[in-house]
């Protein structure tokens, strides 16, 4: 939430977290979280040999020996949950840090301290310290910072959202989950294709605008224009297509193709288009999508059954329907006009994107049999 312009954040690739800095230093975040609690309820304390604090520092001196220059422009964050209680390693640090002692007080007193364990892994890591060029060893140990007690994040974020960005108390919760699942939303797609997972400052603000508007400011998504839409040369033989050919909506002519079907056509998939641009600036999620596709089959099952119920009534009780085909088809129109006049809107935005949308959509569920307008559509088309 706080990152400058022009600055950047990583998850799981140059640390758990780094951020790259206008000035090109980063800063590489190591985080540590702990669910074990003392009997009175409390985090534990980072013990001065926690196997994790040393496994921390092991990993950046690793860095700082092997890559040229990695001081430079680099400084480590270690986090933690844990409470400090009396840990040796941090009191050196800070003591150090204050110019209270000098860089071989630091050495004598970490020898000290790895007279307390066993663990080689502890042991390796003091000695990889005590052993780093002097000017080296200062300077990291200089650019350390190590943050405890850090137990309620989601707070501090949404006294963030209130005090600086004076989002209204009331919304800051749906605002808070709504920008952090698709944070994790876009971090899976991410990894998934097995990208480093980094966010500009300007993605982040997107992120944080398109949950603003998705769940503070519902009004109207976004709209754009796409290049010239061109239907498939086999048009007729799409599943929406002999949906409409058999309710007998459109017409087929080997000499010239009917129009409406074009524009049919052309309406489904500029709605998939929109979806994918919505979906790819995080307007909206993938849930809204499910939950937008469920309102259209719901309201398409409303129509149809109100439509059909003679039909519906008398197949149930055992007459043949096939003798009513011309009803069958003037009914099948009825659900396609009755469905073509619905506007429906996504995601509580306040503005429907439009009955183009909508229809275009509507096509889409005929095209991959989620709806249907003749009375046997599903048994019909099942093959197709």
């Amino acid at each position: 939430m706080q990152l400058e312009e022009g600055e950047s954040i990583g998850y799981e690739a140059k640390d758990d977290v780094h951020v790259d800095n206008l000035d090109g230093s980063t800063v590489l975040y190591q985080l540590k979280h702990s669910s074990q609690r003392k009997q009175n309820g409390e985090i534990i304390n980072l013990p001065s040999l926690d196997i994790d604090l040393w496994h921390t520092l092991y990993n950046w001196i690793n860095q700082i020996k092997t890559e040229e220059n990695f001081l430079n422009i680099h400084s480590f964050v270690l986090v933690s949950n844990k409470n400090e209680g009396n840990n040796q390693f941090i009191e050196i640090l800070n003591e150090f840090q204050t110019n209270v002692i000098k860089i071989n007080d630091v050495k004598e007193k970490l020898k000290k301290l790895s007279q307390k364990t066993s663990s080689s892994e502890i042991l390796n890591t003091i000695d990889e310290i005590i052993t780093l060029e002097e000017n080296k060893l200062c300077m990291f140990l200089k650019n350390i910072k190590i943050y405890l007690n850090q137990e309620d994040i989601a707070s501090e974020i949404k006294n963030y959202l209130h005090d600086k960005l004076f989002v209204l108390k009331e919304n800051i919760d749906v605002l808070f989950y709504d920008l952090f699942a698709r944070l994790k939303e876009r971090s899976f797609k991410e990894i998934k294709e097995k990208k480093k997972f980094i966010l500009q400052k300007k993605e982040l603000v997107d992120l944080y605008n398109n949950s603003f508007r998705a769940v503070v400011n519902r009004n109207r998504l976004p709209n754009r224009s796409f290049d010239k839409i061109d239907c498939p040369e086999n048009l007729e033989e799409m599943i929406f297509a002999k949906q409409l050919i058999d309710i007998e909506a459109v017409v087929i002519n080997n000499e010239k193709t009917d129009l409406r079907l074009v524009r049919y056509c052309t309406q489904m998939l500029k709605s998939q288009k929109y979806l994918d641009y919505w979906l790819e600036n995080s307007v909206i999620s993938s849930c809204d999508i499910d939950d937008y596709q469920q309102r259209c089959v719901d309201n398409w099952q409303r129509i149809f059954e109100n439509i059909y119920i003679d039909v519906i009534n008398q197949s149930y009780s055992g007459e043949n329907v096939n003798l009513l085909n011309k009803d069958i088809i003037d009914y099948g129109r009825q659900v396609f006009h009755n469905v073509q006049n619905l506007n429906l809107t996504i995601s509580d935005y306040v503005l429907a994107p439009g009955q183009d949308f909508n229809n275009g959509y509507f096509w889409f569920l005929s095209n991959i049999l989620k709806i249907g307008w003749c009375f046997d559509w599903e048994r019909r088309y099942k093959q197709s």
